[in-house]
């Protein structure tokens, strides 16, 4: 080795080892922002498609508690079967009339949709359940 030649030691950051190390930042924390939003956005779905399924149930459950004859005469909101909760949860529950299924009238078919909004978009949910003449 020559003893006559500089040898080169780098001391401190340079300005380009600056903007390499800002601009890795933000890749990496627009990244992990957007996978945080993105699983608090499903999880907010998540919770809202349970809940609306809770709803749909409670209301079916008071139905199937009903008598025949009362959900034969088909009223639009079967007083009593939606959940107040729901309504005043911002639900919009929809009970549809009544389908008939065979040429005897036993069992009929009963149709319910749930709608609820998330943001800007609006889910709807639909449940049906048959009733049985006693």
């Amino acid at each position: 080795m020559n003893k006559n030649m500089k040898t080169n030691c780098n001391k401190g950051f340079t300005s380009t080892d600056i903007i390499i190390s800002i601009i890795a930042i933000m890749l990496f924390s627009s990244l992990i922002v957007s996978l945080i939003l993105n699983n608090a956005l499903k999880n907010v779905k998540l919770y809202k498609e349970a809940e609306a399924t809770i709803y749909l149930t409670e209301t079916f459950e008071q139905i199937g508690m009903a008598n025949y004859t009362t959900v034969s005469e088909y009223s639009n909101q079967y007083d009593g079967c939606i959940p107040q909760e729901a309504v005043s949860r911002g639900y919009i529950i929809t009970i549809n009339k009544p389908e008939s299924l065979g040429e005897k009238d036993i069992i009929q078919k009963i149709t319910a949709d749930i709608e609820y909004s998330i943001g800007d978009k609006t889910y709807k949910q639909t449940m049906i359940r048959t009733k049985i003449k006693e």
